[in-house]
């Protein structure tokens, strides 16, 4: 009698399971859904359609505020977020009438490319008609998790503006803005490619705060600096640490014209200087060439020649 209970039970557990009298509930996804969570009154959760939000926020009267874009409204959404211009697939948070947004928009219709998707964005919103002041987009990292403001340092910001000038955008707390296209960012090797701007320091020798271009050991710097000894000075700099054995090796620093950037023929040197102390040019196309302008001034290791041929 055991054996044969036990024989059902087994069967009717695999059966529901396995065979037809398997069933699956599907949740309505048309159904708005509102999850409560402590303290009460203060936070809830939303399932409406296919997005998912929560409030964090009531307004004055105790009515949740979802999809208001109001000085006091506070809400995060994520999904398809329907509005009466466009419809959002992705990430929208809202606070006290700033907005962050991310995603795919598809304008409704009626409205200018109604109906194609957009681009992939990343929007920063300020709700000016509700006299909001946006604020900065701030990169940040933070030096603790659970620290306060104090812990986190600010890498690159953007300030607004009311759209008839650009943006402002700037590296912040010791930061610079820098490419790297090959070598060690920092570093003035023959294989060490890269730009920045901001503050680049020399350690125990100088600190740069400016430009510095640096290309297989060539280096341009526009910058104030400080030395060791505390002088201020204003400098473009140009160096580079390969030798220059002929006029036509790397180390020729030029202040050049041009009429055509594509044409060499149009390009006419102003002045240009090379790495050996004293070799300046004034006038000249290239050291290389002699007699090549109409006007000429030139100190070659510490003897000078000149040329003027007067129309």
């Amino acid at each position: 009698m055991k054996k044969l209970l036990l024989t059902v039970l087994v069967t009717v557990f695999f059966g529901c399971f396995l065979g037809k009298a398997q069933r699956v509930d599907l949740l309505n996804p048309l159904t708005p859904a509102s999850i409560p969570t402590n303290p009460a009154n203060i936070s809830q959760l939303e399932v409406t359609g296919k997005s998912l939000t929560q409030n964090s926020q009531n307004n004055p009267t105790g009515v949740q505020i979802t999809g208001s874009f109001g000085p006091s409204a506070r809400w995060n959404s994520m999904g398809n977020i329907p509005a009466t211009t466009q419809t959002l697939n992705g990430f929208r948070t809202q606070t006290d009438g700033r907005g962050l947004a991310w995603g795919h928009s598809i304008p409704a219709a009626g409205q200018s490319n109604a109906g194609i998707v957009s681009n992939s964005f990343i929007e920063w919103i300020g709700n000016k008609d509700s006299s909001v002041t946006p604020g900065n987009l701030e990169f940040r990292y933070g030096l603790s998790p659970t620290g306060a403001s104090a812990a986190r340092v600010r890498m690159f910001t953007m300030a607004p503006t009311d759209g008839t000038i650009p943006s402002f955008n700037y590296a912040d707390s010791n930061a610079f803005v820098g490419q790297k296209q090959n070598g060690t960012f920092g570093n003035f090797g023959g294989n060490d490619i890269w730009s920045a701007t901001g503050q680049l320091d020399i350690p125990g020798v100088l600190t740069t705060y400016g430009s510095r271009h640096q290309y297989k050991a060539v280096t341009l710097n526009l910058a104030h600096i400080e030395d060791a000894n505390q002088k201020i000075k204003s400098v473009l700099d140009f160096g580079s640490l390969l030798p220059a054995i002929s006029a036509s090796q790397t180390g020729i620093f030029q202040f050049r014209t041009f009429t055509n950037p594509t044409n060499s023929s149009s390009i006419k040197n102003v002045w240009q200087s090379g790495n050996n102390y004293g070799n300046v040019v004034f006038g000249r196309q290239d050291y290389s060439a002699v007699n090549s302008a109409n006007f000429y001034v030139s100190v070659f290791d510490g003897v000078a020649s000149h040329q003027a041929l007067l129309p």
